[in-house]
């Protein structure tokens, strides 16, 4: 289960902002993901939302139909070339 917080922003150099200014924190499964702006975090959780794509893994086939060539056996590892 994710925690969400708001924490304050720190300067580097040690001197207080007169503006202070937070971040939103997001906890999930000991990874911290820190936002700007509550949109940044919407935009975050929508991309992560959409379903798995399948893998972008192409078959040899398919490859060698779309460059225009076919696919012959070499000798070696047995692993096809595209001629």
């Amino acid at each position: 289960m994710a925690r969400i917080s708001k924490e304050l922003t720190k300067r580097c150099d040690g001197k207080t902002n007169l503006a202070p200014r937070h971040v939103i924190v997001v906890r999930v499964a000991f990874f911290a993901f820190r936002f700007k702006t509550a949109e940044r975090l919407r935009e975050c959780i929508k991309y992560y939302e959409k379903k798995t794509r399948p893998s972008s893994r192409i078959p040899a086939k398919t490859l060698a139909a779309d460059l225009g060539g076919t696919l012959e056996r070499t000798t070696g590892m047995g692993r096809g070339a595209l001629v």
